[in-house]
């Protein structure tokens, strides 16, 4: 496993930089969740995270559903990490949810045929597993 960055960029690991926000309505439960997860991203499998930083938590007001706004607290977590594969990285995004994620390196990556269909099926479960439970699915359309 990868134990520097040094050694990350020497196997051309993926190098990124994401953001993570938590909403909930409790600070206490916010904090502990964000720290929770984080917890579960560094124990990934093929993940080298690096860096952490977590923004303070701050109250906020949000909405649900309907129009009603909700009091709560958010915060923000930056996380640097490095994925062995493009695929690594994909799923970590699709674990952990990110606001917004920026790849540094390497400044080019190549997929095999193997890796492109992982990506590709990872995607499609996705979106059925959001259809079954009545959130998503398939846009059907004709011309």
């Amino acid at each position: 496993m990868i134990e520097t960055e040094e050694e990350a960029i020497q196997k051309n690991w993926i190098k990124s930089s994401m953001f993570i926000e938590l909403l909930a309505v409790n600070k206490e439960h916010t904090e502990k969740v964000l720290t929770d997860h984080i917890e579960k991203l560094e124990k990934e499998k093929n993940i080298f995270l690096y860096k952490k930083r977590f923004g303070d938590t701050k109250k906020t007001e949000f909405r649900i559903k309907s129009d009603k706004k909700i009091n709560g607290y958010s915060q923000i977590v930056e996380v640097k990490l490095f994925a062995k594969t493009f695929e690594d990285l994909l799923i970590i995004v699709i674990k952990y949810g990110p606001s917004s994620i920026e790849i540094f390196g390497p400044n080019k990556i190549q997929l095999d045929m193997r890796q492109a269909q992982g990506i590709s099926n990872t995607i499609a479960d996705l979106i059925h597993k959001f259809a079954q439970i009545g959130i998503g699915g398939i846009l059907v359309t004709q011309r």
